[in-house]
């Protein structure tokens, strides 16, 4: 089965992305999605709200969403 992701998060200034195709509205987890932070080794899981606070690309800019 192949989900259409919900929301797309990126670091703008570098190549980590976010396919989130569930979300959690309990907010024990953020999201499940694939999580792909720009090495290769993309993988399916669950992301929580403090891990994507805090994530921020080479040059310190914070994640967007793509609209």
């Amino acid at each position: 089965m192949d989900f259409e992701p919900i929301v797309k998060l990126f670091t703008p200034d570098g190549n980590a992305t976010w396919l989130l195709t569930k979300l959690d509205p309990n907010g024990e987890y953020l999201a499940f999605g694939l999580c792909d932070l720009g090495q290769g080794e993309p993988e399916l899981g669950y992301v929580g709200p403090l891990e994507l606070a805090v994530a921020r690309g080479p040059l310190g800019l914070s994640l967007e969403r793509d609209l």
